[in-house]
């Protein structure tokens, strides 16, 4: 384990002529400028970037299980999870009682100090990290989205504490659905179809995380077959640690987890003996 700041630390691994991979975890945009230098001299890499990852309810499913299945990947890191399901894809039809099922259970995800029990959402990570997040939101408001709950936070007194946002009438084109946020900030769009919910759910740069809560386990499946990312969670199910995990697009490159990972760390040799 050796602590620093990540450029120097960074550059010294890449540069070193005796470390073989790269392994890294980051945003996209560190992850290409780590690969590009690791790439000088001609290392493997694997990259596990961001994500903005689509969550698809389909009409008849159990909406509340579902919303708390969002937060809980959304919220309880602040939303500082490359995995976070950050687009919320929702009937139209449905929208009025979805929306009211998340102004019911929001509030159980209070903000504040981390060491209590109580608290279910923390500080983001840094004021750097606090500012972005503030102007995701208002530029938000300013594309014209609606604040169902939250907004922009108020400057920071002590700890940079965001209160989960959540805005509807979102359009896919809008800043907020397609740039990874990093804070806890949900876009919920609305669908007509399954169809154009899976091109809604797939018109990003990203893929490396999606579900899908169905009240059908075979159409729900099928649905999560159609999302063009690494992982997808059918109806809350568990992550399997032994299966691979990593990105599509530019979520990554690699895999990480189970054999797959180990495969990532290991160099094909054939020898040919008579």
């Amino acid at each position: 384990f050796i602590p620093g700041r990540s450029g120097e630390i960074g550059n010294a691994i890449c540069d070193d002529p005796n470390i073989a991979m790269i392994s890294f975890t980051g945003s996209t945009k560190a992850g290409i400028k780590v690969s590009q230098r690791a790439l000088a001299s001609m290392k493997r890499i694997s990259m596990e970037l961001g994500g903005k990852s689509p969550f698809i309810i389909l009409p008849g499913a159990d909406y509340e299980k579902a919303v708390r299945m969002c937060f809980n990947s959304l919220l309880l890191n602040s939303g500082q999870t490359c995995t976070a399901l950050s687009r919320l894809i929702i009937p139209k039809e449905a929208k009025k009682e979805i929306e009211d099922i998340i102004l019911k259970v929001l509030p159980e995800y209070k903000v504040g100090d981390p060491t209590l029990e109580t608290t279910k959402v923390g500080a983001v990570a840094s004021a750097e990290q606090w500012k972005i997040v503030d102007s995701y939101i208002a530029k938000g408001i300013e594309e014209g989205a609606t604040v169902l709950a939250g907004g922009r936070p108020e400057a920071p007194e002590k700890g940079y504490f965001i209160n989960p946002t959540v805005f509807t009438d979102v359009t896919n084109d809008m800043t907020i659905a397609q740039e990874e946020i990093f804070g806890p900030v949900l876009c919920v769009i609305t669908y007509d179809g399954v169809d154009q919910a899976l091109a809604i759910a797939n018109d990003t740069k990203y893929g490396l995380n999606g579900a899908v809560w169905g009240p059908d386990k075979e159409e729900a499946t099928k649905v999560a077959e159609g999302i063009l990312s690494g992982n997808v969670y059918v109806n809350g199910s568990p992550r399997d640690v032994t299966a691979p995990f990593g990105g599509f697009k530019d979520s990554g490159l690699g895999r990480e987890g189970g054999k797959d990972g180990m495969l990532e760390f290991t160099e094909p040799q054939a020898i040919f003996n008579a």
